[in-house]
């Protein structure tokens, strides 16, 4: 495999890594807040229940919209590496053997 494929494998993985990592802070986002509004509803009467529901579902709809995106882009990146190491086979270069 070539540095440059390496390179791009490694930068494929790394933000994909990068994206698990901030979709974790998200969910211990909502997990704090879901307990806000458990203890908004055992202590307040549920004063606050609207707008931090409202603020849980911003977060939801703006994580799930990322990893949307994110996905896309990955897969892109891959489907581009895959059709390299494909043209590498068909034009029967020993660099697919090592792909």
């Amino acid at each position: 495999m070539s540095k440059d494929s390496t390179n791009t494998i490694a930068t494929i993985a790394y933000s994909a890594l990068d994206q698990l990592r901030a979709s974790r802070e998200s969910v211990i986002w909502l997990t704090a807040l879901m307990r806000a509004i458990h203890t908004d509803m055992e202590y307040e009467k549920g004063s606050n229940v609207v707008a931090l529901a409202s603020l849980g579902q911003y977060i939801g709809l703006d994580c799930v919209s990322l990893l949307d995106n994110r996905t896309i882009e990955l897969q892109k990146q891959l489907d581009a590496l895959e059709a390299i190491r494909g043209s590498c086979l068909f034009s029967g270069s020993r660099e697919q053997d090592r792909l």
